[in-house]
């Protein structure tokens, strides 16, 4: 009777093993802390002998319940939601190290991973993104994807001794899923010492298709209430410099008028490169300055704009076209344009960039080209040319004609760029052979229908003395995914007018 009773005590405890393993994870066939449950086999441990890659020395596990190792180099472990010690178990159910069966979806604060919430064994920490991604320093680490002992993963290898770690496919607890699991098997994704803000944190992420061939793996940032993997590093592993190798600008080439400002953008390769300090210089100051990215024009003439990153370099070639006019007109391409809309019916707009009054075709009164009006007009419009008794431009000046707005449009001549003034959107139209420039701002328009004004700094359109027929005219039309081209539309909608000398 005893050796039956012993071998029902026998089937329990394995029983009970079983129920633990669920629990902890895929490696652990037991709780190693439990005296009532040791587990059968190998347990986890609290030492590991470390492997040497690239200068930095790393776990050849991955981390189990805190303080604690996998048993072995496949296996899962916990996975570890940012800058917290409590482990989430690998299988359902779900199941911390603390014993509780809810998940955490709360966002740990500050941009490093504090010591007292490292779940690393003694003599082992979280290792940093700069650590991390030596790992993928091709001169220096091959790395393949390739499955051992039955489990997918990533083995990378020190090509100067030859000694490689095993990084499993150990998937993730999702916090979009509430702490469902995702991507055993499929996807790697180790978290790092480093955050990048209040809600994310960098990690490494590497994903296989079913095939033993995998994406080409890489740090990126994710939330920091996800549950991942962590394999630690030893506390005396020093960190590589990781370096700029590639620099980029949002322009290549860039046109201003004298007084215009741009600011460029530097995109730097890594994002996580240790120092990613930009510095900028001018060919020639006197043409164009730049002071941390914005680059403001001064005199007319070409100069080289250089963003520096650690020894990598980016440039942009400005173009410093001669000013506005600072007068009532500017010849472009043989035509004589007033320099400012046409405002109330005799005036000029104040400045270049102002919008002045916007009016509908052949008709001299001047709608605001701001907020509602009332009274709008929106009966037919007659008449087959802008008369001149219908004219709003000032003395001296005129509705120009088809021909004159098609030489503005003709980019045989004339380019005409897209650009901002004081905060005003327009197109800056510059004539080829004299540098001469006229800006037309976008003003938008007032609907035929109610008055109502729509597009503004969107939308330029700009009437010319000729109709297409009974109920459309021609104009010059713009935006800024569109050069100016000659179009017409509904003479009773309200557009721009800027005049051309007599002359």
């Amino acid at each position: 009777m005893k050796k039956i009773f012993f071998s029902i005590g026998l089937l329990l405890t394995v029983s009970m093993a079983t129920v633990v393993f669920n629990a902890c994870g895929k490696d652990d066939p037991a709780d190693p802390t439990d005296p009532a449950n040791p587990g059968i086999g190998e347990t986890t441990e609290t030492t590991d002998p470390g492997v040497e890659i690239n200068g930095i020395i790393w776990a050849t596990r991955n981390i189990d319940k805190p303080g604690t190792f996998a048993s072995n180099t496949e296996g899962t472990g916990m996975y570890y939601q940012w800058n917290k010690k409590i482990g989430w178990s690998a299988t359902d159910p779900l199941k911390n190290s603390n014993n509780e069966t809810t998940w955490d979806n709360t966002m740990s604060e500050g941009t490093e991973w504090a010591a007292e919430n490292d779940p690393s064994p003694a003599g082992w920490r979280v290792p940093t993104i700069a650590e991390l991604a030596t790992l993928f320093d091709a001169d220096k680490v091959t790395n393949e994807f390739i499955e051992q002992n039955s489990v997918r993963g990533r083995k990378f290898t020190d090509k100067a001794s030859g000694k490689y770690i095993f990084l499993p496919l150990a998937g993730s607890r999702s916090s979009s899923l509430n702490g469902g699991l995702d991507g055993y098997g499929n996807r790697g994704s180790y978290w790092s010492s480093t955050g990048n803000s209040e809600t994310v944190a960098m990690r490494i992420l590497f994903i296989g298709n079913g095939t033993l061939t995998g994406s080409i793996p890489g740090p990126n940032s994710l939330k920091k209430d996800y549950g991942l993997s962590v394999r630690s590093v030893a506390y005396n592993s020093k960190p590589d410099i990781v370096a700029v190798t590639n620099i980029s600008l949002n322009k290549i080439t860039l046109s201003l008028a004298v007084g215009e400002e741009f600011t460029l953008t530097a995109t730097i390769t890594p994002n996580y490169a240790t120092d990613k300090t930009v510095t900028w210089t001018s060919s020639d100051n006197a043409k164009a300055t730049v002071v941390g990215g914005k680059v403001t024009a001064k005199t007319a003439g070409t100069v080289t704009i250089t963003a520096k990153a650690g020894d990598k370099t980016a440039t942009c070639t400005v173009t410093v076209k001669a000013p506005l006019s600072s007068g009532e007109s500017v010849v472009i391409n043989g035509v004589k344009w007033a320099t400012r809309n046409v405002a109330s019916p005799g005036t000029f707009a104040s400045n270049p960039e102002s919008a002045g009054m916007i009016y509908q075709w052949n008709r001299k009164k001047g709608w605001s080209a701001s907020g509602i009006v009332e009274g709008w007009d929106g009966t037919d419009v007659e008449g087959n040319m802008w008369e001149n008794a219908n004219d709003p431009s000032p003395s001296g000046y005129r509705m120009p004609t088809l021909a004159e707005i098609q030489s503005l449009a003709n980019t045989t001549y004339v380019t005409n760029e897209w650009t901002t003034i004081n905060g005003v959107n327009g197109r800056l139209f510059t004539d080829k052979t004299s540098g001469n420039s006229l800006f037309l701002p976008a003003v938008g328009m007032r609907s035929f229908l109610s008055g109502s004004l729509s597009n503004t700094n969107f939308l330029g359109v700009y009437w010319c003395n000729e109709e297409y027929d009974d109920y459309n005219a021609y104009n010059l039309s713009f935006t800024q995914s569109e050069k100016a081209f000659r179009t017409y539309d509904g003479k009773r909608i309200g557009y721009s007018v800027r005049s051309v000398a007599n002359e």
